[in-house]
């Protein structure tokens, strides 16, 4: 079979080899339906790794609350309201989360509730200026609290029912 193919193609004239067009067409047809599973397949990984991601920072979240209550014997500060001792601009959960997790992971440097004074109260502000929709929110205290992370739009499957997820 390889010696057939072998003499066809040594009795072939110089400008007469290459492909047909027909074989040019199979090549660009395979090529197009594997790119098009490709980029399917990293498309859902993408969003699991943005899932998993937020899950981490929930994690974080949970862990800077309880050592902040631990250290502080004093409940985490609600992050829809800024510190009305200082200026509007102080977040005092932001800061308590920084003293808590160093270094502060990227989902929990900005916080959704302490964003616009505007908002609806109890409801964080998803519409902060931020593209990526990357973010936390803490409301309440004690066995009332809820809590939720985003990271690039994608909720952490442990935010409870209470958090909105950003559009």
């Amino acid at each position: 079979m390889l010696k057939a193919i072998r003499d066809r193609l040594a009795s072939r004239k110089r400008d007469q080899r290459g492909f047909t067009l027909v074989e040019l067409l199979l090549v660009i047809t395979i090529v197009g339906v594997l790119t098009g599973v490709g980029v399917t397949g990293y498309r859902n990984f993408q969003e699991r790794a943005y899932k998993t991601a937020a899950d981490a920072a929930w994690r974080d979240l949970q862990v800077a609350i309880n050592l902040y209550e631990a250290e502080n014997s004093a409940t985490f500060p609600d992050s829809s309201v800024t510190d009305p001792t200082n200026s509007p601009d102080v977040d005092t959960a932001l800061e308590a989360i920084a003293e808590m997790l160093n270094p502060v992971p990227d989902p929990l440097k900005h916080n959704y509730g302490a964003t616009k004074p505007d908002t609806v109260p109890g409801q964080p502000d998803l519409a902060a200026n931020v593209e990526e929709k990357t973010g936390f929110w803490v409301n309440g205290s004690g066995a009332s609290r809820v809590s939720c992370v985003w990271v690039n739009g994608f909720a952490s499957r442990f935010n409870p029912q209470g958090c909105v997820t950003p559009e």
